[in-house]
């Protein structure tokens, strides 16, 4: 610390007006030693006001959330069709082969994200339901995962 910031320190330690308060610069300490006894405050005391200026007549802030927009692609090939070795049926629809296609930006933002897994990432590939990839017999799983992570972007990060 430089001679003039420890004096500048002192003064406002001890209350003193700071130098350079002519300019406009000044700390009011109570305030500021009420607002550091306010945050020292623990355990079923927490106050959760916030420390320093309450602009009381502030407006409140508008959160605004958009709806989640789903965009119907027009009808391509898929990439990869894999035949079932174990067709079977799930709510009522037969599923005999998974179709898999390139996955949306969205879809690989949500996963890098954390918000869905690499299965729901599989399952929007392929137009199906989770629970129907839950359903496919391992040996089918794993042909299914292996297409799809060699069709979709790396999720692991380094």
């Amino acid at each position: 610390m430089t001679e003039a910031s420890t004096h500048i320190a002192a003064s406002v330690r001890d209350g003193q007006e700071a130098p350079g308060a002519e300019s406009g610069w000044s700390i009011d300490v109570e305030a500021r030693q009420a607002d550091f006894a306010r945050l020292r405050k623990s355990g079923s005391e927490t106050d959760t006001t916030a420390a320093g200026p309450v602009h009381q007549n502030a407006p409140a802030a508008e959160v605004v959330v958009w709806p989640r927009i789903e965009a119907t692609y027009d009808p391509t090939p898929p990439l990869v069709q894999i035949p079932l070795s174990a067709p079977f049926e799930v709510a009522g629809v037969r599923v005999a082969v998974i179709e898999l296609r390139h996955p949306a930006f969205s879809d690989v933002e949500d996963a890098l994200r954390g918000d869905i897994s690499e299965l729901e990432l599989h399952a929007r590939m392929a137009g199906v339901s989770t629970d129907a990839l839950r359903f496919l017999r391992w040996v089918d799983a794993e042909l299914v995962t292996v297409c799809a992570r060699h069709i979709a972007p790396a999720l692991r990060t380094a």
